[in-house]
């Protein structure tokens, strides 16, 4: 696991294979350091910082109702080398707009604003948009130790930083019925295997942001069958409105969910 030594100033990388290839990078590092190409890698922090960047992965330039909760993705990894940072925190803050924003997994109050990268450098949040139309932004930043250790918090290096943006527009809903749609995953995972499959909830809301689990029909589809193909929830499953995603080559797509004309979506990425 990547992991940040406070102690000895270590930065450790996981490498991640993509379609069967390791970054020459990579595997003169872990050459060097007489392994195979399953060995960690420790770089000292500075390097490291200086390569690896934190991008939005997914989720950002959505337009949704005043009010509505979007998913976003951010990303702290090395593309060229294809290397992601797994078990970095990632402080997640609202900005234009205002708004609120819980990330993945987190269950402390205290730290809502706070999650951390998987194995592949990801970290996902909840966006729930201000009450105000218009423009709305979102950061993520990786957090990490000052240089004499005595401090921790928000990197200053622009490259640690991602910005998401979201229209928000006048809420329209109607007085019953579905208002929003937003799509969880099994785990808050965002990713799945070529082969495997991923289990999808579609989570309708109404005008007063109360919870709707029955009366609606809910439809699924893929932006790109050939990546990620809908099939129908198991049967005996839980309550609500499920699909599983099932992956089928490598790459990206939008699932999306529609209930009753109103939509929600989320990237998927299938790895090999």
């Amino acid at each position: 696991m990547n992991s940040l030594d406070t102690g000895r100033r270590l930065f450790t990388a996981r490498i991640v294979r993509k379609a069967g290839q390791v970054a020459l990078l990579a595997l003169a590092s872990a050459i060097l350091l007489g392994g195979s190409c399953d060995t960690l890698i420790e770089y000292d922090v500075e390097p490291a910082w200086g390569v690896f960047t934190l991008v939005p992965d997914s989720g950002t330039g959505q337009t949704a109702v005043t009010g509505a909760s979007v998913r976003v993705v951010a990303r702290l990894g090395d593309t060229e080398a294809k290397l992601g940072a797994e078990g970095v925190d990632i402080h997640w803050a609202v900005g234009v707009g205002g708004g609120s924003v819980v990330a993945a997994g987190q269950t402390n109050p205290n730290l809502a604003a706070r999650g951390r990268t998987d194995v592949s450098g990801r970290s996902a949040a909840a966006w729930t948009l201000g009450s105000q139309a218009g423009p709305q932004t979102l950061t993520a930043t990786a957090m990490t130790y000052s240089r004499d250790n005595a401090d921790y918090g928000p990197s200053k290096d622009p490259r640690h930083t991602a910005t998401f943006t979201a229209t928000a527009v006048a809420n329209t809903c109607p007085a019953t019925g579905v208002c929003t749609v937003t799509i969880s995953t099994n785990g808050n995972a965002t990713s799945v295997r070529i082969g495997h499959t991923l289990l999808f909830q579609a989570i309708l809301r109404d005008a007063a942001g109360a919870q709707i689990t029955t009366g609606a029909t809910v439809s699924y589809s893929s932006s790109n069958n050939a990546i990620a193909r809908v099939d129908a929830a198991p049967p005996g499953g839980p309550p609500g409105y499920f699909a599983n995603i099932a992956g089928v080559s490598a790459g990206q797509a939008t699932i999306t969910a529609n209930a009753n004309g109103r939509t929600g979506s989320a990237v998927i990425t299938v790895t090999p």
